[in-house]
């Protein structure tokens, strides 16, 4: 609201400031403010009130051009953030089926001294321990090929 009056005062201050300046206004001679030898309004005053109204229009017409384009953006926004919201939702889904399915693993060979071994182990080593020793397979795997190569 003060931000209204302050602009208001300013608005009064500029037209008594205009009267002044165009009480002093002569003919063939140049505006003090703008330099024009033509001065339309040295008799009679603006219309100030349709001037303050199409100024207010063009503001608001601007204001809501620049509140639709945020709108825009925001719906934009907001369904991009519905579709990640749904993929994430999907994912974890598939991250709880494959955990599952993991979880129903059930080893047959518990006569096998490796898997014996694995079931001794705290369930969350299992996993971890596994994969060591399938790196180590793969390892000796790739020694085995490359001195099967060599002539």
């Amino acid at each position: 609201m003060a931000g209204a009056k302050s602009a208001l005062q300013f608005l009064r201050a500029a037209i008594d400031d205009s009267a002044k300046a165009r009480t002093s206004l002569r003919e063939d001679q140049p505006c003090p403010v703008c330099g024009s030898l033509d001065h339309p309004y040295r008799d009679e005053e603006p219309d100030y009130e349709t001037t303050a109204i199409e100024a207010a229009e063009r503001t608001l017409a601007e204001r809501e051009q620049h509140r639709d384009s945020h709108q825009r953006l925001f719906d934009r926004m907001e369904l991009a953030t519905a579709n990640r919201a749904a993929q994430i939702r999907d994912k974890l889904a598939k991250r709880t089926r494959l955990l599952e399915d993991v979880a129903d693993v059930q080893f047959d060979a518990p006569e096998n001294p490796y898997v014996a071994k694995l079931l001794t182990l705290e369930e969350a080593e299992r996993q971890p321990a596994a994969l060591r020793h399938l790196a180590e397979i793969n390892s000796l795997r790739e020694e085995l090929d490359a001195k099967e190569r060599v002539p």
